[in-house]
Protein backbone atom coordinates (compact mmCIF):
# COMPACT_ATOMS: atom_id res chain seq x y z
CA UNK A 1 0.00 0.00 0.00
CA UNK A 2 2.75 2.47 0.92
CA UNK A 3 4.88 1.44 -2.07
CA UNK A 4 1.98 1.82 -4.50
CA UNK A 5 1.35 5.36 -3.19
CA UNK A 6 5.01 6.22 -3.72
CA UNK A 7 4.85 4.86 -7.28
CA UNK A 8 1.62 6.84 -7.90
CA UNK A 9 3.41 9.99 -6.73
CA UNK A 10 6.35 9.30 -9.07
CA UNK A 11 3.90 8.66 -11.95
CA UNK A 12 2.25 12.02 -11.21
CA UNK A 13 5.68 13.63 -11.71
CA UNK A 14 6.05 11.90 -15.09
CA UNK A 15 8.36 9.08 -14.00
CA UNK A 16 7.55 5.65 -15.45
CA UNK A 17 10.95 3.90 -15.48
CA UNK A 18 10.27 2.28 -12.10
CA UNK A 19 11.12 -1.29 -11.06
CA UNK A 20 8.75 -2.64 -8.42
CA UNK A 21 10.02 -5.35 -6.03
CA UNK A 22 7.39 -7.08 -3.90
CA UNK A 23 6.11 -10.46 -2.73
CA UNK A 24 2.79 -11.01 -4.45
CA UNK A 25 1.96 -14.47 -3.09
CA UNK A 26 -1.34 -12.98 -1.96
CA UNK A 27 -3.32 -12.17 -5.09
CA UNK A 28 -5.12 -9.18 -3.58
CA UNK A 29 -1.86 -7.22 -3.25
CA UNK A 30 -1.48 -7.03 -7.04
CA UNK A 31 -4.54 -4.80 -7.42
CA UNK A 32 -2.55 -1.92 -5.90
CA UNK A 33 -0.14 -2.00 -8.87
CA UNK A 34 -2.63 -2.54 -11.71
CA UNK A 35 -3.29 1.12 -12.57
CA UNK A 36 0.31 2.27 -12.08
CA UNK A 37 2.91 2.75 -14.79
CA UNK A 38 5.98 0.69 -13.97
CA UNK A 39 8.79 -0.45 -16.23
CA UNK A 40 9.25 -3.86 -14.63
CA UNK A 41 8.30 -6.10 -11.74
CA UNK A 42 10.64 -8.43 -9.82
CA UNK A 43 9.73 -10.80 -6.96
CA UNK A 44 11.64 -10.62 -3.71
CA UNK A 45 14.61 -13.03 -3.43
CA UNK A 46 13.78 -16.58 -2.35
CA UNK A 47 15.34 -20.04 -2.45
CA UNK A 48 14.40 -21.98 -5.59
CA UNK A 49 15.35 -25.69 -5.70
CA UNK A 50 18.03 -26.53 -8.30
CA UNK A 51 18.76 -22.82 -8.78
CA UNK A 52 19.53 -21.37 -5.35
CA UNK A 53 18.57 -17.88 -4.22
CA UNK A 54 16.94 -16.07 -7.11
CA UNK A 55 14.41 -13.43 -8.02
CA UNK A 56 11.61 -14.08 -10.50
CA UNK A 57 11.64 -11.35 -13.13
CA UNK A 58 8.21 -10.77 -14.67
CA UNK A 59 8.56 -9.40 -18.19
CA UNK A 60 5.38 -8.69 -20.14
CA UNK A 61 5.33 -7.30 -23.65
CA UNK A 62 2.52 -6.05 -25.85
CA UNK A 63 3.23 -6.19 -29.58
CA UNK A 64 0.96 -4.69 -32.23
CA UNK A 65 1.32 -6.21 -35.71
CA UNK A 66 0.02 -4.18 -38.65
CA UNK A 67 -0.45 -5.98 -41.97
CA UNK A 68 -2.45 -6.08 -45.19
CA UNK A 69 -4.71 -9.03 -45.93
CA UNK A 70 -5.98 -10.18 -49.31
CA UNK A 71 -8.53 -12.98 -49.73
CA UNK A 72 -9.03 -14.37 -53.23
CA UNK A 73 -11.95 -16.70 -53.90
CA UNK A 74 -12.61 -18.28 -57.27
CA UNK A 75 -15.74 -20.31 -56.64
CA UNK A 76 -18.73 -20.00 -57.03
CA UNK A 77 -18.27 -16.32 -57.90
CA UNK A 78 -14.73 -14.97 -58.30
CA UNK A 79 -13.94 -12.05 -56.04
CA UNK A 80 -11.04 -10.47 -54.16
CA UNK A 81 -11.40 -8.96 -50.71
CA UNK A 82 -8.64 -6.58 -49.51
CA UNK A 83 -8.22 -5.23 -46.02
CA UNK A 84 -5.36 -2.72 -45.75
CA UNK A 85 -5.77 -1.94 -42.04
CA UNK A 86 -5.44 -5.28 -40.23
CA UNK A 87 -4.11 -5.19 -36.67
CA UNK A 88 -3.34 -8.07 -34.33
CA UNK A 89 -2.19 -7.57 -30.75
CA UNK A 90 0.10 -10.20 -29.21
CA UNK A 91 0.89 -10.40 -25.51
CA UNK A 92 4.15 -12.12 -24.57
CA UNK A 93 5.06 -13.23 -21.04
CA UNK A 94 8.76 -13.89 -20.54
CA UNK A 95 9.21 -14.74 -16.87
CA UNK A 96 12.73 -15.77 -15.90
CA UNK A 97 15.02 -16.01 -12.87
CA UNK A 98 17.94 -13.79 -11.86
CA UNK A 99 20.39 -15.34 -9.41
CA UNK A 100 20.97 -13.29 -6.25
CA UNK A 101 24.13 -12.55 -4.35
CA UNK A 102 27.44 -13.80 -5.65
CA UNK A 103 26.71 -17.33 -6.93
CA UNK A 104 29.58 -19.62 -7.83
CA UNK A 105 28.99 -20.53 -11.48
CA UNK A 106 32.34 -22.20 -12.05
CA UNK A 107 32.86 -25.79 -13.30
CA UNK A 108 32.43 -27.28 -9.81
CA UNK A 109 29.20 -25.40 -9.17
CA UNK A 110 25.89 -27.30 -9.10
CA UNK A 111 24.20 -24.35 -10.85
Amino acid sequence: FIGSNIIAGLNARGMTDIIAVDDLKQGDKFRNLVDLKIADYVDDPRFVPLIGFAQLHHAHYKCSVYFEERTINGWPVPYTLEDNECVEVIYIDHNHFHMCGDPDTGPSSPY
